[in-house]
């Protein structure tokens, strides 16, 4: 028996090496491997025509002394510029101290981006087989992704995979069988939390670092004029995830029973399944201001601003669950047959079964600890 093999590596941008095994001319295997890595830019302060801290600062200074109205009052904080006047103004602070914090925010230049943001990476891997004879064939592949996005915290993960059968084990009838799946995960951030949003319209005389002072709308404790924000801490104790699941298998099979007679039979099922949750723990100021009105632990158990939270303890957490499943199932029979070149009768029977599924269960779990959860 002569056995050939034959390798061959071609060359592309996206990597391809292709294997193939030849056994005489009736027997062919075929091995493909394709890949591809993408790697993407971080935003930089360069792209912009944004202001460092000592620009926003004079700008700032410069709106005081031209009358500027505010909006609303500032609140009275060192972290921010408006905040540390109104201080000042106030004298709740000395000129030394008002210079001296001055100085710190004009050269904080916090670069929102590097912390905020990354290089986006993605790669992508695929791996196919294929052979047969005369009397079968076959095709298997499988494949994996990765994405990393441009904001810290975005990833997206998935695996494919397909298995295809032909086989012929009579000249007149013919089988085939197919099996898709593929399985997905997908991790972001909860609603409020835009990461390249904050960087691009945030001071950079912000500390990252600290914990600066926003004004308070919880109705229930109006005593409470304000709490605390940090981007990052609200980005790390909030997220979201999806996952969802698919799987397909189909059958087809033809006899020619005879040269003027037919059957065929087709047969399909799906199943597709989602999973989402999107969270915001205890410690994020979305839970102070909308069901505490005060910081984590910020009060007794016993104060009136305990009594008046809606939430005292624990977080927020939303699921949605989705299933859809369906099958699809026929039987043709059919009938052809010519008497002579002027007539030809030509019948069809058949039947066809179908059926679809859809399920969907949604609930927010309030109190929701992950950290004892995870204990």
């Amino acid at each position: 028996m002569l056995l050939q093999l034959l390798f061959t590596v071609q060359r592309a941008s996206n990597g391809v090496i292709e294997i193939t095994t030849k056994k005489n001319t009736t027997d062919r295997l075929s091995v493909n491997y394709t890949s591809n890595f993408v790697m993407g830019t971080r935003p930089n302060y360069g792209q912009f025509n944004y202001m460092n801290s000592k620009e926003r600062v004079l700008f700032s200074q410069e709106a005081f002394n031209w009358g500027t109205p505010y909006g609303a009052e500032p609140i009275k904080q060192m972290y921010t510029y408006e905040g540390l006047l109104n201080m000042y103004l106030s004298h709740d602070i000395s000129s030394e101290e008002f210079l001296a914090q001055r100085n710190v925010l004009e050269t904080q230049n916090t670069d929102w981006f590097k912390l905020l943001t990354r290089r986006s990476f993605s790669h992508n891997h695929n791996l196919s087989v294929s052979g047969g004879t005369n009397k079968y064939s076959y095709s298997a592949s499988m494949g994996y992704s990765k994405s990393e996005g441009q904001e810290i915290g975005n990833d997206s993960e998935r695996m494919t995979g397909r298995l295809a059968i032909t086989i012929r084990p009579v000249q007149k009838l013919t089988i085939n069988a197919t099996i898709n799946g593929s399985v997905s995960t997908n991790n972001g951030f909860a609603g409020g939390v835009n990461p390249l949003g904050y960087a691009t319209t945030t001071n950079r005389s912000i500390d990252p670092d600290v914990y600066y002072q926003m004004k308070a709308s919880y109705p229930y404790n109006s005593g409470v004029k304000s709490l605390s924000y940090n981007f990052v801490n609200e980005r790390n104790n909030s997220g979201s995830k999806s996952k969802s699941s698919f799987m397909s298998a189909s059958l087809d099979l033809k006899w020619n029973i005879l040269d003027w007679l037919t059957y065929q039979f087709t047969g399909g099922y799906s199943n597709n399944n989602s999973t989402n949750e999107a969270w915001e723990t205890e410690q994020t100021f979305y839970i102070a201001e909308t069901y505490r009105g005060y910081d984590f632990n910020s009060v007794s158990p016993n104060s009136k601003e305990f009594g008046a939270a809606l939430l005292p303890f624990g977080g927020e957490l939303f699921t949605n669950n989705a299933q859809q499943y369906s099958y699809n199932i026929q039987n043709k029979l059919q009938f052809s047959k010519a008497f002579n070149n002027e007539n030809r009768i030509n019948a069809l029977v058949g039947m066809e079964l179908r059926s679809s599924t859809n399920k969907k269960v949604s609930a927010i779990q309030y109190g929701d600890m992950p950290q004892i959860e995870e204990k």
